[in-house]
């Protein structure tokens, strides 16, 4: 779950202008997980504010969510997160120009329309855990009839309702 999103014109991504991020954009800049020139990112952000109960709730970590970026858009953005114990856990995304492109405008108003469909995408389709197919999985515990050689007795079992199927998933 989401506390804020916003989507920004912050031109320097060494150097941003949202307050609250300056010290973990530098801190990641000193040593990036990749190289890139300052050309290559876009100007756009989309910036993401995490509700920190829901994540802990859910048992998610910050580099759960950026493989799951990573995994639904490859690396078409840079995903720059702060560290699952800072005060606000933030995911800021960018678009990473392609090299050939050389119309700088049309790269921007693309990029941004761009940020747009992620932030929909990731608040509402992408997976992070999880089975296609299962929305939701209720336990129970209920008392089955069991028969041994010394007659009839019960025993308590642990079921597993779900909301939605795929057999063949849970199985493989």
């Amino acid at each position: 779950s989401t506390q804020s999103t916003g989507i920004f014109y912050d031109p320097d991504p060494y150097n941003t202008v949202v307050d609250g991020d300056t010290e973990f954009v530098r801190d990641y800049f000193m040593m990036p997980d990749e190289e890139r020139p300052i050309e290559a990112y876009s100007p756009w952000l989309l910036r993401i504010e995490l509700d920190r109960a829901a994540m802990t709730d859910k048992k998610l970590t910050m580099a759960e969510i950026v493989n799951a970026v990573h995994e639904e858009f490859d690396t078409d953005l840079s995903c720059v997160v702060t560290d699952d114990n800072a005060e606000n856990l933030v995911m800021r995304l960018r678009v990473i120009k392609d090299a050939k492109d050389t119309q700088a405008d049309s790269a921007n108003s693309d990029a941004e329309g761009f940020l747009r469909r992620i932030e929909s995408t990731l608040l509402s389709e992408m997976k992070l855990r999880g089975i296609d197919g299962i929305n939701k999985v209720y336990m129970r515990e209920e008392s089955v009839a069991m028969v041994d050689a010394s007659g009839k007795r019960t025993k308590k079992e642990w079921l597993l309702d779900t909301e939605g199927i795929n057999l063949l998933s849970v199985l493989s």
